[in-house]
């Protein structure tokens, strides 16, 4: 891995503004005070580039002005539309607040995700040409790409943004919706996609600023290269030509700590592009979603800038303080996320859950203070089952003496030079233990004594770092009879967790991997030994 903290350009955090504002941020009556105080609170907290969410597909969502171009139709919502009809677009409002405190302001597009069928009044242009969208989609209203009417349909309402309002660049979010092609499309979709993006840079070219001010265009894509290319989005075109100014991958809800980071900013480094890969809120998508908290906010952070990333940018982070799963202050519960379970959550948690984000200014403040690495299975498919949304850390084994089981990650962290390390990992099918004498057994550290609490562990196992053994001693196992309950996070069922302090060596900067052989086995009604999830939690070096 290179050196860390090598960082180009003066702009360290980007915050991607995706929702929120019209739904938790502002009160009835709506003021211009309102937007002015929002645009405060993120220049309080060290964000350097805000990048509002202004259009989702088909609606100038969430209506922060009224557009002049004929196609496009002012998004109907009833909390700003007194304030809007009093003459005041609060667009303008948030741009004027941002620059006099410091801040960038930048207008971000959801290129083809509408999320649900509206009528063609409130749709607009992708209500009125079905034979625009993609067939491949049947819940939601999507884009088909590979019609030019749909990228002009775009660059003009760019063209309207950039030269009616003060905006310092625009995001292309291509990551909402995923598809833009129907799936057995035959056309180029690398060619489409790359001319969509260069029509797009010339559009903002066309718009001069003060002193010659280039207009930037951000570019939110797949945490992958492969994933990236496969969908059609040729990043490394789009670097090497100069046409994005920012490249910020990531999926949409939840950060892998092993991510590939180094593939990216690689690119990047080659050219003006910064790489801001996106930090996002949760730990877990589903029904089961749980905040990340500061000490994994620090570790993500320790792999993006170890990683070779300029800045760091957020997306989502709405969800510390949004009343999805349950009522917030209007004691309405939030529509499609209703199902969901969302822990930690509270209303007061904003604008405080924002300062967690100070820390990320300064990547050498990471190392002040304690981080955790999560490596588990996220799940994330592609509805249309196009590819793995994000790789999966689960390994799987064969119960048998003698099978063995490698699992790798990532640490950007050089151990010898901290507080110390502990690694814990949990896996599936190993034999529980029994209750004796009344008493659930939980390791060489219970308070047990005497022949009526003797006791071992059914399975035998030999654990070693990057090839190094563990010595048995060291490992410390709790059988967790009740599994992970959901006031812990994502359900799982009953499974035995196994750690111990980390060293260096074994461990080491960068890829690591944890074997696992299952040396001697007791019957049990299991076919196989399941590597669930691995955490490895770094201490800060000590007082003094």
């Amino acid at each position: 891995m290179p050196s860390p903290y090598t960082l180009r350009g003066n702009d360290r955090l980007i915050y991607f503004a995706d929702t929120g504002l019209h739904a938790y941020n502002t009160w009835e009556p709506v003021t211009a005070d309102q937007f002015r105080q929002h645009m405060n609170d993120f220049a309080d907290n060290g964000i350097d580039i805000y990048s509002q969410l202004t259009f989702s597909a088909g609606a100038l969502k969430p209506g922060l002005f009224v557009p002049d171009h004929p196609e496009f139709k002012y998004w109907p919502n009833n909390k700003f539309q007194s304030l809007v009809e009093s003459g005041v677009q609060p667009l303008e409002i948030m741009i004027d607040q941002a620059h006099k405190r410091g801040i960038k302001f930048f207008c971000k597009l959801r290129l083809t995700d509408w999320h649900r069928k509206r009528s063609i009044a409130e749709s607009g242009f992708i209500g009125r040409h079905p034979e625009f969208c993609n067939p491949d989609r049947k819940t939601r209203q999507t884009l088909d790409y590979s019609h030019q009417e749909v990228r002009d349909y775009h660059a003009d309402l760019i063209r309207e943004l950039s030269s009616r309002f003060d905006i310092d660049g625009i995001t292309l979010n291509f990551t909402r919706g995923l598809a833009y092609f129907p799936k057995n499309t035959k056309v180029d979709r690398h060619v489409i996609l790359t001319d969509f993006v260069r029509q797009i840079r010339d559009v903002l070219d066309d718009q001069t600023r003060t002193g010659g001010r280039r207009l930037q265009l951000n570019a939110i894509v797949w945490p992958h290269l492969g994933q990236c290319n496969h969908y059609g989005a040729d990043v490394a075109t789009w670097i090497g030509d100069d046409l994005v100014d920012h490249l910020c991958p990531g999926n949409t809800h939840t950060s892998d700590p092993a991510m590939d980071h180094e593939a990216f900013s690689a690119l990047c480094r080659q050219s003006q592009c910064k790489y801001f890969p996106m930090l996002q809120p949760t730990l877990w998508a589903g029904q089961d979603i749980t905040l990340i908290s500061p000490d994994h906010v620090r570790a993500l952070a320790k792999g993006m800038y170890g990683g070779g990333a300029d800045g760091i940018s957020v997306f989502n982070w709405q969800f510390h303080w949004d009343i999805r799963g349950g009522r917030g202050p209007s004691g309405v519960t939030h529509g499609p996320w209703s199902a969901c379970r969302v822990v930690n959550t509270s209303e007061v948690d904003y604008p405080r859950s924002l300062h967690c984000l100070r820390q990320l200014q300064d990547p050498s403040l990471l190392d002040k203070a304690p981080r955790k690495y999560y490596f588990r299975s996220l799940d994330l498919k592609d509805e249309l089952s196009y590819e793995l949304f994000e790789d999966s850390y689960r390994v799987v084994l064969p119960r048998k003496a003698g099978a063995s089981g490698v699992y790798q990650f990532q640490l950007p962290e050089d151990i010898a030079a901290t507080g110390g390390a502990y690694l814990v990992a949990r896996l599936f099918g190993l034999s529980p233990l029994e209750e004796i004498g009344g008493k659930t057994v939980i390791g060489p550290a219970d308070d047990v004594s005497g022949p009526e609490f003797a006791w071992r562990w059914p399975d035998e196992l030999d654990v070693n770092v990057n090839g190094i053994d563990i010595p048995s001693q060291l490992i410390q196992k709790v059988w967790h009879n009740d599994g992970r309950t959901q006031a812990r996070g994502k359900q799982m069922a009953p499974y035995t967790s196994l750690w111990f302090k980390l060293a260096a060596p074994p461990a080491r900067r960068g890829l690591n991997t944890l074997g696992i052989t299952l040396s001697k086995l007791e019957p049990l009604d299991a076919k196989e030994v399941v590597i669930e999830e691995l955490e490895v939690t770094v201490m800060p070096p000590p007082v003094g």
